[in-house]
């Protein structure tokens, strides 16, 4: 389950949640420190694992203050006509910190005006696929 809100998260989930179903993950939608400064609550509901979908990364995060309650971090680029460039530097410091608390990070792409242009970039940063 993916939440653009993670508060909002607890009040959505069935009656029987308990400490979570086997088969559920439970990620929120992470594009600046903005909505990362909210994360406290994503990991506060028992899930199986609890994971961030930071795309598209439109800025810098540090989530060195909720890393280590996270088992993935999946981020890339905006795609679009009116896509917003991301400095690189951003998804560096997403992979360092993974890097850092032993959290699988995953690149899947760098942005652009379509999936033709996207493809064109490849997906690696400073040479390296991050298929966490």
């Amino acid at each position: 389950m993916l939440a653009k809100g993670p508060q909002n998260i607890a009040k959505m989930l069935p009656d029987d949640w308990g400490g979570g179903y086997p088969n559920v993950w439970l990620g929120a939608t992470v594009e600046s420190q903005k909505e990362a400064d909210r994360l406290a609550h994503l990991p506060a509901v028992p899930a199986v694992a609890h994971f961030l979908s930071m795309e598209p990364l439109l800025g810098p995060v540090d989530l060195s203050a909720h890393i280590d309650r996270l088992e993935w971090v999946i981020t890339g680029g905006e795609n679009g006509a009116h896509y917003r460039p991301v400095d690189p530097d951003g998804f560096r410091m997403l992979r360092d910190q993974c890097a850092a608390a032993d959290v699988p990070f995953l690149f899947k792409q760098w942005e652009g005006r379509n999936q033709r242009e996207i493809k064109a970039k490849g997906r690696a940063l400073d040479g390296v696929v991050h298929d966490g």
